[in-house]
Order: structure tokens, then C-alpha cells, then sequence
């Protein structure tokens, strides 16, 4: 083996390998995340920022763009950020009804 390292061959394989097994784990984590039954607001006095984009059915990333737009107030507990869940409520009635599309 010229340069003393592995084989290209081998490190293909191995490559591919670890590409195989990180897809099968995110797919996995996104099963899971499925199956996670969603408690409703009301039952908890405030969520965690996971729990509260859960229950609106977005990403974490998503939340804190509402929060950090003011849609969404939030709430410090030490160094974690918890949302209220009357304010998830409130947020979720000030969505737009949708209006019914005109028959053609």
C-alpha cells in the first residue's frame, strides 16, 4: 500500500457504512418523534420549548422565530424557556380562519 493508508476500496465502504447508519438513526428519531403522544395544552401550566412546538406541530427553529417575533410570548425558568399554555391557546385563536374558495 503505497502512502500507508487504507485501501480507497475500504474506506468507500466505510464511509457508505456510517452514511447507512446516520440516515436509519435520524429516520428512527423522526418515528419516535411520531409516536409521541401530544398532551394537550391545557392539561400542563407551560410546556417546554420541544413541548410547545410539538403541540403546534413545528419545529423548534420555528418556535423560536415566532417568539422571537413576539406572536408567541415566553417565559425564563432558570435557563430553560417555557411557553404558557394559555398562551399557546391564545396564539392558536389569533390564526386566520380559512375562507372557503369560491365554487367554479
Amino acid at each position: 500500500m503505497p502512502g500507508g493508508g487504507p485501501p480507497a476500496q475500504a474506506v468507500i465502504s466505510v464511509r457508505r457504512s456510517l452514511a447507512r447508519v446516520g440516515k436509519e438513526s435520524m429516520i428512527r428519531k423522526q418515528h419516535k418523534m411520531q409516536q409521541q403522544p401530544v398532551t394537550a395544552p391545557s392539561e400542563l401550566p407551560f410546556l417546554t420549548r420541544k413541548e410547545a412546538a410539538l403541540a403546534l406541530r413545528m419545529s423548534v427553529t420555528k418556535l423560536d422565530r415566532v417568539i422571537a417575533r413576539g406572536d408567541l410570548r415566553a417565559k425564563k425558568h432558570g435557563h430553560a424557556v417555557v411557553v404558557m399554555a394559555s398562551e399557546i391557546t391564545r396564539y392558536i385563536e389569533e390564526w386566520p380562519d380559512v375562507k372557503p374558495r369560491a365554487s367554479q
